[in-house]
């Protein structure tokens, strides 16, 4: 057999570096002015609704929303939360208004096997701005109390929420 010569290492030259150097500086900008972006973006205000709803298939075969936890915020403090019975007495916290009512994994586990659609909504106040109540993750929902101090970045199906101390 005879002998094969050595693999040829290919030849990086100093202009091809300096693209792949640019390239990586334009990635890296481009999340730096992306992340700008959405921070100006994101609507500021205070919590004044926690909300879980879902929709739930009834004997006759006709689907509903449902609002499984709903939990106000109004001028006088906060309303009596709205408990449906396959969450009453399964919500932790909610011992003051430092401790938000939030739904352990359990619960989630057993509403998302009884109910299609589970979701969790946080509303908010945002002076100046038009907002909604928009899709939030289980723990935004779970981490977020009434009257909280928030920044929500809208997306096109949900938000992200950052804490505002």
């Amino acid at each position: 057999m005879p002998d094969s010569p050595p693999p040829q290492r290919p030849q990086v030259t100093r202009r091809a570096l300096l693209r792949r150097g640019t390239a990586g500086g334009l990635v890296v900008g481009g999340a730096v002015a992306t992340y700008a972006a959405s921070k100006a973006a994101a609507k500021h205000g205070e919590v004044v609704v926690r909300n879980v709803g879902a929709i739930e298939t009834r004997e006759d075969g006709r689907r509903y929303s449902v609002s499984l936890f709903y939990h106000e915020l109004d001028d006088d403090g906060p309303d009596e939360p709205q408990v449906h019975e396959a969450a009453e007495g399964r919500l932790e916290g909610g011992s003051s208004v430092d401790d938000p009512y939030r739904v352990p994994d359990t619960l989630h586990r057993d509403l998302a096997a009884e109910f299609e659609n589970l979701t969790y909504h946080v509303g908010h106040r945002c002076p100046n701005a038009r907002c909604s109540t928009p899709r939030v993750g289980r723990g935004a929902f779970n981490d977020l109390s009434l009257g909280t101090s928030v920044d929500l970045l809208y997306l096109p199906s949900s938000a992200r929420a950052v804490r505002v101390p």
